[in-house]
């Protein structure tokens, strides 16, 4: 009788943990679900681990089904961009990293507990130091650098419904989280104190804007074209950019501007010049942002390549933006203290890595349209300014599983809620307007 209890106990378990790590990773990949953000956790802050053994082992699997299901497209990504048979060891390693962390959390967990004698707090603070952990410095140990990966913020899956998050601006993103957790351990644990100090923002939030839909009301000076560009060469790419801008002239005659994503022309715009003539004609009047490169020579006669974003108008080009953080492994060397910098290689044959700008620059202000700042890709989850109109042009062309590329969107518009920012959203799948000021008229 004993044993049957025992295995029972066990498979009860294991079950709780598998649900909990379902309930999470179908938050972000289906609309449907977003709301099982609000109970994910729940599952897992019932169990009361006996030994650290136990602890790891629930935060192994944890980890293996939420991240395995969550950063699928990431995976499949380094695959694809890596030599192969090597990629699939990175990929691996990628997944491992998020999967140790896990393992952490949960023996966080055990430890709290055991040194304030109750599983409520345990829970509770382990919880909220590893999502912000992964928030602010994740991939230090991979880079150097204190890059978060604010994709797995358990908040996200609610922009769906805003309405949930109309707090966000005042509380911040650890007030909602510490509510969100707060709620969660309030269940699991039966604490009826914790589970209405947990649900005051949200509910509040809710009956106070009481907005069920995203606020997308675009402006009609600006379009954001995203394309999915096929041509190989410099030739090639200008002409099949030159038709697309014609159509776009033509559907959108009252146009003040079109936005390009990032690599729209993956080739230095500033030396082809024939490219350039190509799109002045295309545009005519109209300001034209385009994601390209940039080349020049520096001082010591060495050539440099930049990610960049450029605003072309009646021939000239009026502004360029370099990007300053750069994706390592993809675009840039991890720090050379790290032992990874070597594993670049793989992730860059046949192109050039890119160089980082470290000056500050200056926002680009256009006549009738207003000021404007530029992200390139990456920035989008480290560098938005506050208060702002900020273009941001992403290349989502590589993510094949359809879940990743609107996940992407859907944190520009968590972004432009969080720092009050008005977000004009182009990538090569996805695109989008975010004004902060319109969720809360």
């Amino acid at each position: 009788m004993r044993r049957v209890i025992a295995f029972n106990t066990s498979f009860l378990s294991y079950l709780c943990i598998i649900s909990s790590a379902a309930f999470y990773a179908a938050s972000f990949l289906t609309d449907l679900c977003w709301g099982v953000s609000f109970i994910c956790f729940i599952p897992l802050f019932i169990q009361h681990f006996s030994s650290y053994r136990s602890a790891l082992g629930a935060g192994f699997l944890w980890g293996l089904i939420a991240y395995g299901l969550t950063l699928s497209a990431l995976l499949k990504v380094i695959v694809q961009l890596g030599e192969k048979p090597i990629s699939y060891v990175y990929a691996l390693g990628f997944l491992g990293y998020f999967v140790f962390f896990s393992m952490l959390w949960c023996a966080l967990a055990l430890f709290l507990k055991r040194i304030t004698k109750s599983w409520a707090a345990g829970w509770f603070l382990s919880s909220f130091l590893y999502f912000s952990w992964i928030q602010t410095g994740f991939f230090y140990f991979l880079t150097g650098y204190l890059y978060g990966y604010p994709l797995a913020c358990p908040l996200l899956p609610l922009i769906k419904v805003p309405a949930f998050l109309g707090l966000l601006p005042l509380l911040g993103w650890y007030g909602l989280l510490f509510a969100l957790l707060c709620m969660q351990v309030g269940v699991s644990q039966k604490k009826l104190v914790l589970i209405f100090v947990g649900s005051i923002p949200f509910v509040l939030s809710f009956f106070i804007f009481n907005q069920t839909k995203v606020c997308e009301e675009q402006d009609k000076k600006i379009i954001m074209v995203s394309h999915m560009f096929y041509k190989k060469t410099p030739y090639e790419r200008a002409q099949e950019l030159y038709d697309l801008l014609y159509e776009m002239k033509r559907l959108h005659p009252y146009a003040q501007m079109f936005v390009l994503p990032e690599s729209a022309f993956p080739f230095p715009l500033n030396i082809d010049q024939y490219a350039q003539e190509l799109l002045t004609q295309a545009c005519g009047d109209t300001y034209l942002v385009l994601g390209s490169h940039y080349y020049c020579v520096d001082s010591k006669k060495k050539g440099c390549l930049y990610n960049s974003a450029y605003v072309l108008h009646q021939g000239r080009i009026l502004y360029r933006y370099d990007k300053k953080l750069l994706l390592p492994f993809f675009e840039e060397q991890p720090k050379q203290s790290f032992f990874l910098q070597k594993t670049i290689a793989p992730f860059l044959v046949g192109k050039s890595a890119f160089n980082s700008r470290v000056e500050e620059q200056e926002s680009c202000n256009l006549p009738g349209l207003g000021t404007f700042s530029f992200r390139i890709c990456s920035e989008l989850l480290w560098d938005i300014p506050v208060g702002q109109q900020v273009l941001v042009l992403v290349n989502d062309s590589h993510y094949d599983y359809p879940y990743f590329p609107p996940l992407f969107r859907l944190f520009a518009q968590f972004q432009s809620l969080e720092k009050r920012s008005t977000l004009f959203y182009c990538g090569w799948k996805q695109k989008g307007y975010f004004s902060f000021m319109a969720f809360y008229k």
